[in-house]
């Protein structure tokens, strides 16, 4: 499969993944230090799609209630002729970019 296609195909399933996860139009996450939960609204993808392998991954940014701003990974994995998000890394960013660093993972062009 050609790029753009591989783009496309990630973009519109990553859509469909954080759809069927969505409550109330919030993504929600468990804080591991206080046991709360916490709420997470999507504000806006990023472009830059990073492969590691068989598994890609895909960023955005997400808006707490309180207005602060937080950046996540999504990591997809190939099942079939779709991909499934298998990791989500809420401001997390630094074992991707080591990832990237080292030559284990790319940036697509």
């Amino acid at each position: 499969m050609d790029t753009t296609e591989l783009k496309t195909r990630l973009q519109s399933n990553l859509q469909r993944g954080l759809e069927r996860r969505m409550v109330d139009g919030a993504l929600l996450d468990i804080n591991l230090v206080d046991g709360s939960v916490e709420k997470y609204f999507p504000i806006e993808a990023h472009a830059m799609i990073v492969q590691l392998g068989d598994t890609y991954v895909m960023c955005s940014d997400l808006r707490r209630p309180d207005g602060s701003e937080s950046t996540v990974d999504y990591y997809l994995a190939p099942q079939g002729k779709r991909f499934v998000i298998m990791r989500t890394e809420i401001d997390n960013r630094d074992p991707l970019k080591k990832l990237i660093r080292s030559g284990a993972a790319k940036v697509l062009k």
